[in-house]
């Protein structure tokens, strides 16, 4: 037992003794594919070393790792991986011998290369950046060598620095690759290489003794690439990027040009034209481009006080004009009318004055003329200058005003229109077109008047209210009246038929013919007697009356009871009263809206006999008819009885032995014969007759 603990920890310090510590030096040297040094302002690659629990890493060209890790093996092998600007541009393996010390040069994936901006004539551009992105986003400077890992490049966007002042340029090429063969990237940008500017007067000949200014308008500030003389005429500058420019050109304190131009590869001359001219058409016109002749023009601007007359088409030549504005002006009246005026460099310029040629033209609204005794006047508000006046003699289409001076637009001008000594319209007018029209309300309007039943209504009687007034007419025989010359926007036309109002309407002055329907009416009256018969001589009246108005209507009644009541009034509100009379019968009843549009009537009289002088009512008939028959009934009574009595005698003087005998009996016997000889009379008679036995 002893023997076996002593093995035990025999073992173990044998054990103890075999486990080591592993200790190892290695400088790690960086170099790009070729064999240089990575270069980028002051950054440094950073290099990580891990295994076997082991991981350092180190930021530098140049790194010493003293690696210890607990192991007994004699080589030992490690993960070694290099980072460049955040790009992992290397990953690798190492061996390490225990207690070795080695150096190791590590060539990553970038590449030392030169950035180059060229401009359009393959020029080398020096102040520029550029704004990569690819494996990594970097800003740089045109013509800065830098390290840059492998792969695909964009230029995102470049600038170029004009005047102190970095402005944005076109970039042509704008995708570039990075492998171990690359040593130089050239950079098409948007970059004139030389650009001359040609100075030249409208003529073509140079300008001499001018300023020119050039401002680079593509970029968020305004950048003046130029300010300086025009030489000969020249202007020459070097290195401007692709865009638009303002370019500016002075003479005499005075800038004759401020054009926009545009700057790309195919403008190495430019040329600016000024509108300097030594001679200029001046072309004198109204407001509508008619030549004002004849007229004397002040001419004023750019340090220039000229005065011309104008010839028969409105033309006047101006000397030695510089460009630039001017103010263009006449007398008229007593005022003075100016406009605005740019003389360029065409060698004319046209000026239109605020004048024009002006008429006044007044026509009817929706008549076909007007009427005679018309008149007008165009007036000048300032002082009542009478401009134009006109009149009408007999009725004419139109009536003309014209002015025989120009207008100013812009005058204040008042039309007063007269038609005999009323004044109809006084309203303020504008010279904004050579011809003004204006509408005069006048008005022809048809009018047919009809009766209830759509039928013309000759002699209707229409009273119109317009704005002058109130006028009357009549209606022909076909119900129609041509209403000329009524005045205003709407009228009041009101039609009487025998004094009584049957319409009233109020039209608008679009309405070109009006019908007027009127309460009048056609009423047909039949006359028949109590039997149905037709009445023939009945005299028909209808009797109609309302506020402020009461007639009747009378007709008689033909062979056939008819009788025609032709055009009866009766507007709403109105009664109506139909009377007939035949003799000494009459008939009153009032008559409703449906019987005048039905138009038809039936009027039924207590009439049965008709001598002519003689009319016999249906209940004196009836009661002539009672006593005849009474009369004749009294004398068949009398008759009856008389013959009742014989009769019972008879039987009496037969049957007297019978009712000796049997008494009762015989009286059955007897009532039965009686009955039967009387024929079934009544029991009431029957009884009398044995009352009376």
């Amino acid at each position: 037992m002893r023997g076996l603990l002593l093995t035990l920890i025999a073992a173990l310090l044998a054990a103890s003794t075999t486990a080591g510590t592993f200790t190892s030096q290695i400088r790690i040297r960086v170099f790009d594919a070729a064999g240089r040094k990575l270069t980028y302002s002051e950054h440094k690659p950073l290099v990580k070393l891990e295994g076997h629990g082991y991981a350092r890493e180190c930021s530098g060209h140049e790194c010493s790792f003293n690696v210890q890790v607990a192991s007994n093996e004699t080589a030992l092998s490690f993960n070694l991986t290099v980072y460049w600007l955040g790009v992992k541009v290397y990953r690798g393996a190492v061996t390490l011998n225990n207690g070795s010390s080695r150096t190791v040069d590590v060539r990553v994936n970038a590449t030392n290369v030169k950035l180059l901006g060229i401009d359009d004539g393959g020029g080398r551009v020096d102040s520029c950046r550029l704004k990569l992105e690819g494996a990594v986003k970097l800003t740089l400077e045109c013509g800065t060598t830098v390290s840059l890992p492998f792969g695909l490049y964009k230029v995102r966007s470049a600038e170029l620095l004009v005047a102190e002042h970095y402005v944005p340029v076109e970039v042509e090429d704008d995708e570039f690759e990075i492998t171990s063969d690359s040593r130089e990237v050239k950079i098409r940008l948007g970059v004139a290489n030389s650009v001359t500017l040609r100075v030249v007067k409208a003529d073509g000949s140079p300008l001499a003794n001018g300023t020119l200014k050039l401002t680079f308008l593509g970029s968020k500030e305004l950048v003046r690439v130029y300010d300086g003389p025009i030489e000969g005429g020249v202007v020459k500058l070097r290195d401007l990027p692709y865009g638009e420019y303002l370019a500016e050109v002075y003479w005499s304190g005075l800038r004759l040009l401020s054009e926009s131009i545009e700057l790309g590869p195919s403008s190495a001359t430019i040329t600016l034209t000024t509108s300097l001219m030594p001679r200029v058409e001046l072309h004198l016109l109204d407001a509508d481009g008619y030549p004002l002749a004849n007229t004397v023009v002040y001419i004023e601007g750019a340090g220039l006080r000229m005065t011309a007359l104008t010839d028969e088409g409105g033309w006047a030549s101006l000397r030695d004009v510089l460009p630039g504005f001017y103010n263009v002006s006449i007398k008229w009246l007593n005022e003075t009318i100016s406009a605005p005026i740019y003389i360029g460099g065409s060698g004319s310029a046209a000026v239109r004055m605020p004048l024009r040629t002006f008429k006044v033209v007044l026509t009817p609204k929706r008549a076909s003329d007007l009427p005679s005794g018309l008149r007008a006047e165009l007036l000048y508000e300032p002082g009542g200058y009478v401009l134009a006046q006109s009149s009408l003699d007999s009725p004419s289409p139109r009536l003309t005003l014209a002015p025989q001076i120009p207008i100013p637009i812009k005058a204040a001008l008042k039309l007063v229109v007269y038609w005999g000594d009323r004044l109809l319209v006084e309203k303020a007018v504008d010279p904004y077109s050579r011809v003004r029209y204006v509408n005069l309300s006048f008005v022809d309007l048809g009018v047919e008047v009809v009766d209830a039943t759509g039928h013309p209504l000759p002699g209707a009687a229409l009273r119109i209210e317009d704005a002058l007034g109130v006028r009357e007419a009549v209606t022909d025989q076909y119900g129609r009246v041509l209403l000329k010359h009524l005045y205003g926007e709407r009228f009041e036309v009101e039609v009487t038929w025998r004094g009584v109002p049957v319409a009233r309407k109020s039209v608008a002055a679009s309405e070109e013919e009006l019908t007027l329907k009127t309460y009048v009416y056609n009423l047909e009256v039949v006359v028949r007697g109590a039997l149905g018969q037709p009445v023939a001589g009945a005299l028909v009246g209808v009797s109609i009356s309302g506020p402020n108005f009461s007639l009747e209507v009378n007709a008689t009644a033909g062979s056939d009871g008819l009788a025609e009541v032709k055009w009866l009034p009766a507007p709403p509100g109105s009664t109506l009263i139909l009377r007939v009379i035949k003799g000494r019968v009459e008939l009153a009843r009032p008559l409703t809206l449906a019987d005048l549009e039905e138009g038809v009537v039936e009027a039924r009289l207590d009439l049965l006999m008709d001598y002519g002088w003689l009319q016999l009512r249906v209940g004196e008939f009836i009661a002539l008819v009672a006593a005849a028959a009474l009369s004749i009934a009294a004398v068949a009574l009398v008759y009856r009885a008389l013959r009742t009595r014989l009769a019972a005698r008879k039987v009496l003087s037969e049957y007297r032995l019978e009712w000796e005998a049997a008494p009762s009996s015989f009286w059955d016997r007897l009532r039965a014969s009686i009955r039967a000889m009387l024929g079934g009379e009544e029991e009431e008679e029957e009884g009398e007759f044995f009352e009376e036995l």
